[in-house]
């Protein structure tokens, strides 16, 4: 009986995350996208030289950002509750259109303190790692995920020379 009331609180638990997340993790890419890129876009998922997604803009075909996960890199990190994907959003020449939060176990309250105290503007148009985060209070263990998994990111990116690969290509 008590395996029962757990498999029954972990599919509660996880029909919660699943329903909070949306059925489809593209699509809440999508819905992010459009609030900093505007109007529809398509993904195409990469592999080389890291895992990214090309953001292509359905008007006109062209690429106008990539996504890095750091679910999907493999780098997410630990906040309060357990995991954080850390998503990070960047123009063609490595400048940083967005940042957010995915798939995490975050309490509701820290999630919408950190959200609410992070400041995205001051990422907003920089290359990566002349911004820094702070830490938003009263969500500590979240920012500090976030900081991490950033860090993570922008390790990555490095060291794949993944912009330099993509100003070499273009070049050609």
């Amino acid at each position: 009986m008590k395996n029962v009331a757990v498999c029954i609180l972990i599919g509660i638990t996880a029909l919660f995350f699943h329903s909070a997340y949306g059925a489809d993790q593209d699509d809440m890419y999508k819905a992010e996208l459009q609030k900093c890129i505007g109007g529809k876009v398509n993904l195409k998922k990469n592999t080389t030289p890291i895992k990214f997604i090309e953001v292509i803009k359905q008007e006109g075909g062209e690429t106008v950002a990539y996504l890095f996960s750091s679910k999907e890199l493999g780098i997410s990190t630990k906040g309060y509750q357990g995991m954080v994907e850390v998503i990070l959003v960047c123009d063609p020449k490595g400048r940083v259109l967005s940042i957010f939060v995915g798939e995490n176990r975050e309490t509701p309250a820290s999630l919408k303190k950190f959200q609410n105290g992070f400041k995205t503007e001051k990422w907003k148009n920089k290359k990566l790692g002349e911004a820094e985060c702070e830490t938003v209070t009263g969500a500590t263990f979240t920012s500090n995920a976030v900081k991490q998994g950033l860090k993570n990111i922008i390790r990555k990116l490095d060291d794949s020379g993944f912009f330099k690969k993509l100003k070499t290509e273009k070049n050609d």
